[in-house]
C-alpha cells in the first residue's frame, strides 16, 4: 500500500484556499488571498499549482 504523502507547508497553504472557496478558483483569486507576508511572485504560485495539478 502506498503511504500517505503529506504536502509541504507553502503548497498545503494555497490548498487550503482552494478549499476554503468550495468553487472553481484562478490564480489570481489565490495571489488574492495569500497572507501579505507571503509575497509570493506570480510565477512563484503558477509554479506550486502546476505541481499540485501532477
Amino acid at each position: 500500500m502506498d503511504k500517505i504523502k503529506r504536502l509541504p507547508e507553502s503548497e498545503l497553504d494555497i490548498m487550503m484556499i482552494i478549499w476554503e472557496s468550495n468553487e472553481d478558483v484562478t490564480s489570481a483569486y489565490v495571489m488574492e488571498k495569500l497572507p501579505e507576508e507571503k509575497k509570493w511572485a506570480t510565477t512563484t504560485v503558477l509554479n506550486f499549482l502546476a505541481r499540485l495539478v501532477d
